[in-house]
């Protein structure tokens, strides 16, 4: 995704201008239907900046707001058809208006008007089927675009670039204020209608200037790649990172090989199927602009593919792949800068073939857009929607568009996408870049003029783009037989359900029966639960008291033992006390009665000696 990457607000009065080539129409006798099917380039609206137009004071009525307007060919811009008369977004009202009607139903009819049906197939002109009818020779219009403001973008007048890539459910955004200030990265809810800076966790990106924002899916996984660009402090980088939307979490691809130069303001491509990241083009260190085609595949090994036949060196371009029925996958580049000056070149890469070769497509049906850098692009099935961008005006000074133009690869075709929009005038812009799948709803981000104080946030909604146009003009005549028999299916659907409506009240007052019952039956299980809980309660109070009273029984039983052993030990000791008091009893025994026979001898001894 490739965003306008620098501010260019240098305007210049228009010397003749469209006032004279009005009156120079005028004299020649110029009618509108000759102007249509003239030279739309030569007198490209969107080469006008929208501010220098002549102004109208003629105040249109209602209806002439709603009415949608018949596109010219090669018109790509909302706005800026010649003014003889006050236009908005239909022709001009000729008699008396008629009664206006919803600004839906006026989209929806103009729409319809302008419808390219499917041709049917030879020999099968009565089948009514989907799959008996094919895409016209020269291709079908895409649908119409309805452009509604969704929400302000507060504070970006001074944003010097930005770039959006789409996250399936939100939007991511990449903004730089100044060369010298460090990026921003923000995301965009749709949904919320809410812009929030998202920090991230792990390793951040240095670069802020010139970086490729590209959606990826990686295994299921949403995320963005940022690879290149140039620091706030002014060094060119060569560094890959990958955002993972889920996580949200930045992570360094760590690549094999030789790198690519290092580079800014290039633009970049991914394959889901091939699960590669394609890089072309961008400016070098030596600022100078670089070619060749880069492939990082599967997030692991950057490669050259050799080419002799390269675009020339360009940088602010965009890289878009785009997969059709029978082209398969191709790589398709448009626009940029080449030596200084704008492009509106076109260039084809099948990477499906053996030996992939750029090719340039000259010679592709339809007006190309003007030519342009710094603009957008997106992808929806076969074609790929360039949007928004800076050129140069036929008189020179440099001018902001606000258009969209498709181009289909299975066709090899261009066509100018007509915007509708409720606005008499579109507000101008700086910058503008779009992004989302086409075929559902885009998002347009556009940063004010020096005059503006905030953005705008633009939603725009495709007018029939989900509906197969073979099949719903065959639902239109189906719908003309199934409204003539719509009375009497009425009636019997009245009938019916009135029938339903009494059997509902009997079968009402049956489950009214059931539910009593049902209730009965719901207050005995409840009490039935409290007496169990209750039961529960005090079991496990008893439960809990004979754990205790077990845990004070084993305490006893421990203090009864150790005194059993205190006593056993207690008795061994007196015992052994008692068999010495009984030694020594014995021996005082034996010397008592040894004294006794020694006094008796004494005693003996002395009377003799009387």
């Amino acid at each position: 995704m490739s965003a306008a990457v620098s501010r260019q607000n240098s305007r210049k009065p228009p010397g003749p201008g469209e006032a004279a080539r009005e009156r120079e129409d005028k004299k020649n006798g110029k009618t509108d239907a000759q102007e249509k099917t003239g030279d739309s380039r030569a007198a490209s609206p969107a080469e006008t900046p929208r501010e220098n137009k002549p102004k109208t004071n003629a105040s249109p009525s209602p209806a002439e707001k709603l009415s949608p307007r018949t596109p010219r060919r090669g018109s790509s811009s909302i706005t800026d058809a010649p003014k003889r008369k006050p236009t908005y977004l239909g022709s001009e009202l000729k008699g008396p208006p008629p009664a206006p009607l919803s600004a839906y139903d006026q989209r929806l009819q103009f729409a319809l008007k302008r419808l390219s049906l499917w041709d049917a197939e030879p020999g099968k002109e009565e089948a009514r089927g989907r799959n008996h009818f094919r895409a016209p020779a020269n291709g079908s219009s895409p649908p119409e675009f309805v452009v509604s403001l969704t929400a302000n973008w507060p504070d970006c007048q001074a944003l010097c670039s930005f770039m959006v890539a789409d996250l399936g459910s939100k939007v991511a955004l990449w903004t730089v204020e100044t060369p010298t200030t460090p990026a921003s990265f923000l995301v965009y809810d749709p949904r919320r209608r809410r812009l929030e800076e998202e920090k991230g966790s792990g390793e951040q990106p240095q670069a802020a200037l010139g970086v490729s924002l590209t959606p990826a899916r990686i295994r299921d996984i949403r995320g963005v790649f940022v690879f290149g660009g140039r620091s706030h402090e002014g060094e060119i980088v060569d560094d890959c990172f990958f955002y993972n939307a889920a996580s949200r979490k930045w992570s360094k691809v760590k690549c094999q090989g030789e790198k690519p130069p290092k580079r800014c303001f290039h633009a970049a491509a991914f394959s889901a199927k091939t699960q590669s990241l394609y890089v072309f083009g961008g400016q070098g260190e030596d600022g100078k602009a670089l070619a060749g085609t880069w492939k990082l595949a599967g997030g692991k090994e950057w490669k050259l593919l050799g080419n002799q036949d390269d675009p020339p060196p360009r940088t602010h371009h965009t890289l878009s792949l785009v997969e059709g029925a029978t082209t398969g996958e191709n790589l398709v580049q448009f626009g940029g800068l080449v030596d200084g000056a704008d492009t509106n070149d076109l260039w084809i890469l099948p990477l499906g073939s053996k030996k992939p070769t750029w090719h340039c497509i000259g010679d592709a049906s339809g007006t190309p857009p003007a030519k342009r850098h710094g603009h957008s692009a997106t992808v929806a099935g076969p074609r790929c929607f360039i949007f928004g961008g800076l050129g140069k005006h036929w008189l020179g000074w440099e001018v902001s568009y606000f258009d969209m133009n498709a181009f289909d690869i299975e066709v090899s075709s261009w066509f100018s996408v007509n915007l509708l929009s409720p606005f008499a005038n579109l507000p101008s812009h700086s910058l503008a870049v779009a992004t989302g799948d086409p075929s559902t709803m885009l998002h347009v981000f556009a940063s004010g003029e020096k005059s503006w104080k905030d953005g705008a946030i633009y939603r725009l909604a495709a007018v029939c783009s989900t509906l197969d146009m073979s099949t719903f003009a065959q639902g239109l005549r189906l719908a003309k037989v199934v409204s003539a028999d719509n009375r009497k299916r009425q009636e019997e659907l009245r009938l019916a359900v009135d029938e339903l409506v009494s059997s509902a009240k009997e079968k009402e007052s049956v489950v009214h029966s059931h539910t009593n019952q049902t209730n009965e039956l719901e207050g005995e299980w409840e009490s039935l639960l409290r007496r169990i809980s209750d039961t529960h309660s005090d079991l496990l109070k008893k439960v809990i008291e004979a754990q205790e009273l077990e845990a004070k029984t084993a305490t006893i039983v421990s203090e009864a033992a150790t005194r059993e052993a205190e006593a056993s030990q207690r008795c061994d000791e007196l015992q052994r006390q008692l068999e010495y008091f009984q030694l020594r009893l014995d021996e005082v025994e034996q010397l008592s009665g040894a004294a006794s026979s020694r006094q008796q001898s004494s005693d003996a001894d002395a009377q003799e000696d009387q």
